[in-house]
């Protein structure tokens, strides 16, 4: 029997229906069972393949408000394990940090390290001293100290040398290569000394022009165009060999201590040698400077200044010049000068001081086309020279201290009070007396005084180091007289 297809899909239809109507007809308990049965058959193979577990102890328990219920006792576990294992290594850090200074506290010697200058310079010596101390004086006696040295840009230390204590457990060793800023340390029986380093900076020095030279100002114009005219001035001088390749620069000082970099600069060459070519603007007394930068090899090390008078170019009938710039309290100096012409001529010296008017201090005839005049000014002073309808150019002429100081002692213990003694002329009561020390270069204060009535002064300082101090004595010049500073000297401080 054959039926007709709309019939044939609607019993379909009501076979499915029925069919979902039967699922929906089973008991929840039917199903609840079946559930059961499938948790009763998972916790059995858990009892089978875990180890058996038991509910934390009270111990164990999570503490309040650490987000763990007392039913999360596994993870409970694993941070007391953690914690056990965090203690265990701490404990054994501590057994072998107590090991070690066991180790150390039953040496029976001690011994010391000290550097005869921190900062050296290349080719000068350092010497390397100290002593082995022991519990039994005598055993301090020809031991061997070995001295490890870490050069500049290397790893770990290796032995340099080695050396034998003397009767008194004193020793001293002179390393001979010394590369940039070297690390030392040195060892006998058992002992091991402080690592103690020395930095190394190279010498410099200003061969041309020479101090007192005069220079002359150049143009604008030239300096934009990078072009040298008459004007131009060449700095040469020479630098350790061991820095080649460095640059240097030209620096001027504008006031006390306050150095600025002028114009461009140059380099080491292979032989030690450099060259810098500088125009200057400004006229009046420089002290200038040269500066090698040695890029990370060597300190920054800088040349003694040298004091220069930087004159305009003449461009009057009368010149003028000074024999000395500045001069020294108390001291003469000659102001001379060339006139146009052959002809004898009357040539008068005017002088001004601070804001006062030029007023005539003294009167020559010239000597055919020259003319001079011996002055001691008592302070800073503007001369000019008149002849007839013709004047020269103002000469600043400038006035230092006169400062004598007295020698001081070449060694000091540390800890012991030090006075630097001298005399300063004019002799102005409470006028400032600095007490200075090279930093690297750089000199700063560390002890002041004033000058006594008659013109003496006496600088008190304790160091409180050892080492190699390398010292002047300045004062601090005002409106009238520029400062003036002593040579450096250098004073070895021992220990105490």
């Amino acid at each position: 029997m054959h039926l007709n297809p709309r019939w044939r899909m609607r019993r379909s239809l009501l076979i499915l229906a029925a069919f979902a109507a039967g699922l929906c007809l089973l008991s929840p308990a039917a199903a609840g069972a079946r559930g059961r049965a499938r948790l009763q058959a998972t916790v059995s193979e858990e009892s089978v393949t875990e180890p058996l577990q038991e509910p934390p102890s009270e111990g164990e328990t999570p503490a309040a408000g650490s987000g763990e219920s007392s039913g999360e006792w596994p993870a409970v576990t694993r941070t007391g394990e953690r914690r056990e294992r965090r203690e265990r290594r701490e404990k054994l850090r501590e057994e072998r940090r107590s090991s070690r200074q066991s180790a150390q506290g039953t040496s029976a010697c001690t011994i010391d390290l000290e550097v005869s200058k921190r900062i050296a310079t290349i080719d000068v010596p350092v010497t390397l001293q100290g002593t082995l101390t022991c519990a039994e004086p005598e055993t301090a006696s020809g031991q061997t100290v070995t001295l490890y040295q870490k050069l500049a840009h290397t790893h770990g230390f290796s032995v340099v040398t080695t050396t034998t204590t003397e009767a008194n457990g004193t020793f001293e060793i002179s390393p001979t290569e010394l590369e940039a800023a070297d690390v030392f340390y040195v060892s006998a029986d058992g002992a091991t000394s402080v690592r103690t380093s020395v930095k190394l900076a190279p010498q410099i020095t200003i061969a041309s022009p020479s101090a007192g030279t005069e220079l002359f100002t150049g143009t604008t114009r030239a300096l934009r165009a990078s072009a040298q005219n008459s004007s131009a001035v060449t700095f040469t001088g020479t630098v350790s060999t061991a820095d080649a390749g460095a640059t240097v620069s030209l620096q001027r000082e504008y006031r006390k201590g306050a150095w600025h970099r002028i114009g461009g600069g140059g380099v080491v060459n292979m032989e030690g040698e450099y060259s810098i070519t500088h125009t200057f603007l400004r006229p009046g007394v420089a002290n200038i400077r040269v500066v090698v930068h040695s890029h990370h090899l060597f300190m920054t090390s800088a040349s003694a200044p040298i004091s220069y008078r930087i004159s305009r170019r003449a461009s009057h009938q009368i010149t003028i010049d000074s024999s000395a710039n500045p001069v020294v309290y108390g001291q003469s100096v000659t102001i001379s000068g060339t006139l146009m012409g052959t002809a004898d001529r009357t040539v008068t010296l005017l002088a001004q001081v601070g804001a006062g008017a030029f007023t005539p201090v003294a009167q020559v005839t010239s000597d055919g086309a020259e003319y001079s005049f011996s002055e001691s000014p008592t302070e800073g002073t503007r001369y000019r020279v008149i002849s007839g309808r013709t004047s020269s150019e103002d000469l600043e002429q400038g006035v230092t201290y006169a400062l004598t100081p007295d020698p001081a002692a070449a060694t000091v213990a540390a800890e012991t009070p030090l006075s630097f003694t001298g005399t300063v002329a004019p002799a102005l009561e409470g006028q400032l007396v600095e007490l200075e020390r090279d930093d690297e270069g750089t000199y700063s204060v560390i002890a002041t005084t004033t000058l006594s009535a008659g013109g003496t002064y006496a600088v008190p300082y304790t160091f409180t180091a050892p080492g190699s101090e390398t010292l002047r004595i300045q004062v601090p010049g005002n409106a009238e007289l520029q400062s003036v500073a002593s040579e450096p000297f250098t004073v070895e401080v021992t220990s105490a």
